[in-house]
């Protein structure tokens, strides 16, 4: 078992419960950072970053670890969800709202300030009458107000609350049927386009750039350095746009360069099988990769 550093006081707490539970498939997997990096996408000194919580993972990298400890990666992606929720400020505005309506419900008002009431005037021909005092704050004044602050601490609790419960409970990337867990899984990675942040932002899919370059007679694009790992249709990530930049390399055309394995680059890796006389299956494995790597 892995003796693990503590995590930063400062850490959120749904960031925590994920790296809480990503050190328990770590630990299950018996797999040290350097064999982990070699299984996945991510380098060991990423591995390092997510498991001490100096950096939240990615959904690529938080699946992969799910699968490579031989669990279900919905669950897994779940707190990730929660763990990068951005809180929307109108849940903020809403509870002022609610708490401001507790508070008129409640009977709390305020005068003007310096406002004076049943001022009398004086007799004709005399000076003015004696000015009443203000009326003091009497303790159902304070009292209501102490209410109407409590009201928006609970509507805000409340708002919160149900929206991580709603989180929890409905999982984008599971249909209504009950699809597959490796079905699930990968359509949740499809919806997330951004490979090295916690939370895509943009509109547009993500591309890759291919940087070809060579190294030991083996050629590279600069997304991964794996020889052995197989992949096919529903896989996702850096590997499947090394795949696609490889494949264009030998001339044949995998569509955009979105790290997204789907037919355009089915149709290519089958088409640059053919070329080089191995099994035209679709599928990347050894061999296929020695194929793509070749220099010669």
């Amino acid at each position: 078992m892995s003796r693990w550093k503590t995590l930063p006081e400062s850490l959120d707490p749904g960031v925590r419960r994920l790296v809480v539970r990503m050190r328990q498939l770590k630990d299950r997997s018996g797999l040290s950072l350097a064999a982990l990096a070699a299984k996945t996408a991510s380098s060991r000194s990423s591995w390092e970053r997510y498991l001490n919580g100096k950096a939240v993972p990615p959904p690529q990298a938080v699946e992969a670890l799910a699968r490579v400890s031989g669990t279900d990666p919905a669950p897994l992606l779940a707190l990730w969800e929660v763990a990068t929720r951005v809180p929307d400020p109108s849940d903020q505005t809403s509870g002022e709202a609610s708490g401001a309506a507790s508070g008129a419900a409640l009977g709390e008002t305020a005068a003007p300030s310096g406002t004076r009431s049943g001022t009398t005037g004086g007799e004709p021909g005399g000076g003015a009458g004696p000015e009443p005092a203000s009326r003091a704050e009497g303790p159902a004044d304070e009292h209501g107000r102490r209410l109407g602050r409590a009201s928006l601490v609970s509507a805000l609790a409340v708002v919160l609350i149900a929206a991580a419960t709603a989180l929890l409970a409905v999982r984008p990337w599971e249909s209504p049927e009950g699809s597959a867990s490796e079905d699930a899984s990968t359509s949740a990675s499809e919806q997330r386009t951004e490979p090295d942040t916690p939370q895509s932002t943009g509109a547009s899919p993500t591309t890759y750039p291919c940087q070809f370059h060579v190294y030991e007679d083996s050629r590279y694009a600069g997304h991964s350095t794996t020889q052995d790992a197989e992949f096919g249709v529903g896989s996702n990530g850096e590997p499947i746009a090394e795949v696609q930049c490889l494949v264009r390399f030998h001339g044949f055309d995998p569509g955009p360069i979105d790290g997204i394995y789907g037919p355009l680059t089915t149709e290519a890796v089958e088409a640059f099988q053919r070329s080089v006389g191995l099994p035209a299956d679709g599928l990347v494995g050894p061999m296929t990769w020695q194929a793509l790597r070749d220099v010669s």
